[in-house]
């Protein structure tokens, strides 16, 4: 499986690859520090070129969303993909994402 990137815009963290509990240790600290630090309000995060994504995927985007809502950010999220999408509605978490 390809590695996962991360990618900041003006406004936008454009995330691609794969999602699994390798890749999202890389990605976690450099998100959360755009998030904090240097993130306009609103912000949002692209999810249209994940490849993959397995339950350490959307933890992350959680973890994300917390860390924008403390530093009173909101996030967007974009373009989830259809396997996060299904893990989202199996935990019952449509309404965190909207």
């Amino acid at each position: 499986m390809s590695k996962a990137s991360l990618e900041t815009t003006a406004d936008c963290l454009v995330v691609r690859g794969v999602l699994d509990f390798d890749s999202v240790v890389e990605l976690a600290s450099s998100g959360s520090r755009w998030l904090s630090q240097s993130a306009p309000n609103p912000c949002r995060l692209d999810l249209g070129g994940v490849s993959f994504s397995n339950s350490a995927g959307v933890a992350l985007v959680l973890t994300w969303m917390r860390t924008a809502a403390r530093a009173g950010r909101r996030l967007q999220v974009d373009n989830i993909p259809d396997s996060m999408v299904a893990m989202i509605r199996l935990g019952g978490l449509e309404t965190v994402f909207k």
